[in-house]
């Protein structure tokens, strides 16, 4: 499953997740930790780092599928 997903890095340090062409949600770097958010805007909680916030952010979306 990892070596299907993609990273688009944009302007930030927000970082966009997809599973082939479906996008599953955003990292968004902040000021205490990373944010991941799933793309219909639910948040799934604010980690220490991105490697333990797309882990979550991967697992709530196929949770959600």
């Amino acid at each position: 499953m990892a070596a299907n997903l993609k990273r688009a890095e944009v302007a930030t340090d927000d970082v966009a997740v997809y599973d082939g062409q479906r996008h599953l949600g955003d990292l968004i770097q902040g000021p205490c930790g990373v944010d991941a958010v799933l793309s219909d805007g639910r948040e799934v909680g604010r980690f220490p780092n991105r490697a333990a916030a797309s882990t979550a952010l991967i697992a709530a979306a196929k949770a959600t599928k």
